[in-house]
């Protein structure tokens, strides 16, 4: 294996850096937004491919929306698709349409959905008759991919009856899911998260102007390069100190469940 040294003319960083914005915030409020009976403004929405494909899609008058390979899109738009009324077809890239999306699907439909398997069994592409679901309770595992388990959160405020879901296995990612929740609840969804059950109230999403955070993901890089450096200053744009990426933290600082998160930072 070839080796490859890299040198920098010094050993002293100084400047400024505007870091990418989330993705995983971006493609939440864009499904709160298409849910919401009001347009509101989102600022610094995420450059990356998934994000753009969710504005296109939901932009796009057509029945047949292809995502690509993006798989949050994907899952976001089952749901949401689910919830709005009309007849739609989900597909993607053939990587896509060999993903399983069964255990989604499955929830959904026990909720009302009217979905079918175009192709193999379990996996996309979709046929989706839209507008059909009811509130109520479900179990699903929640060691499954939180992207199942988040999409479920963000139809669940418009949902008659709201939602109660009881998550069994060992709960994945629960940072992610916590920031699903803080986000309807910055647009007026009311939720409690206790033991392994997951209750979101019957209600309307509030739109409101929104920006979206940069990434502390993208962030870390630059920490990297500080702690290498001999003298390092270097102002990160766009971040907050108790962040929606840090849901742990979030919660922990604020000590709350159910109630607007987001305005008290």
């Amino acid at each position: 294996m070839d080796k490859l040294t890299i040198k920098a003319e010094t050993n002293i960083i100084n400047g400024e850096v505007n870091l990418t914005a989330s993705k995983s915030e971006s493609n939440r409020v864009l499904i709160i937004r298409a849910l919401c009976e009001e347009h509101f403004p989102i600022h610094n929405l995420a450059a990356a491919k998934d994000t753009e494909t969710m504005v296109e899609i939901l932009e796009d008058k057509g029945t047949i929306k292809d995502v690509g390979p993006a798989g949050t899109t994907m899952r976001f738009l089952t749901a949401f698709y689910a919830n709005t009324p009309g007849k739609w077809v989900l597909t993607g890239s053939e990587r896509m349409r060999n993903r399983p999306i069964a255990i989604l699907v499955d929830a959904l439909e026990s909720l009302g959905a009217k979905i079918k398997y175009l192709e193999k069994e379990g996996c996309p592409p979709l046929e989706i008759e839209g507008g059909n679901l009811k509130g109520g309770k479900i179990s699903i595992d929640g060691s499954v991919s939180s992207q199942y388990l988040s999409a479920l959160i963000l139809i669940a405020p418009t949902l008659p009856g709201g939602l109660e879901m009881e998550l069994t296995g060992k709960i994945a990612s629960i940072p992610y899911l916590k920031m699903t929740l803080a986000l309807i609840a910055e647009f007026g969804a009311k939720y409690s998260f206790k033991n392994n059950t997951i209750k979101i109230e019957e209600g309307k999403y509030v739109g409101k102007e929104f920006t979206v955070e940069a990434d502390w993901s993208a962030a870390s890089y630059w920490y990297q390069i500080a702690a290498l450096a001999d003298e390092a200053k270097i102002t990160l744009k766009g971040l907050k100190e108790v962040s929606l990426q840090d849901a742990e933290k979030l919660f922990k600082f604020y000590n709350l469940e159910t109630t607007n998160l987001i305005n008290q930072i």
